[in-house]
Parts: structure tokens; sequence; C-alpha cells
């Protein structure tokens, strides 16, 4: 689960996660309603999750950020 502080994520887009500096395709995004709905676009304030292309759980860290890969966000959001 990820919330979307700036911006919208859709499918297809290309992701990097910021900690492990690895990338994915986006391949659908969701939300729980309660139960698991696949849509087509998050934007800022919704809470989903996603999946993706992503070969280990080593790959993604808890609280990382995830920012598009063409066009990343210059520093990485602090974590609580």
């Amino acid at each position: 689960m990820f919330r979307v502080i700036e911006g919208t994520i859709r499918p297809g887009m290309r992701i990097l996660f910021m900690d492990t500096d690895k990338e994915c395709e986006v391949d659908s995004l969701g939300v729980l309603t309660p139960k698991p709905r696949e849509i087509d676009q998050l934007s800022v304030g919704e809470v989903g999750f996603l999946a993706g292309a992503i070969k280990t759980v080593s790959d993604v860290e808890i609280g990382d950020t995830i920012t598009e890969a063409n066009r990343p966000t210059a520093r990485s959001f602090p974590r609580l």
C-alpha cells in the first residue's frame, strides 16, 4: 500500500524506488473497497496498491519513495 503525495500514477508508467534504485513498469493499480478493485489511476491523497515486475522483496523497502523514473523527484520524502 502507498499514498500519492504529488502527481498521478497510471499503469504503464516506469517508476523508481529511490532507496534501492530499482525501476519497474506499473502493470496495474488498485484500491481496497474492502475487496481489491482495479483502477485506472491514483492521484494526490489517494491510497492504493500496485503490481509490477518487482523481482525480489529486497527491491522495495518499507517507507521508500516511489517516483516517476523519467522525471524523478529531487529527494526522498522523509520517513515518519
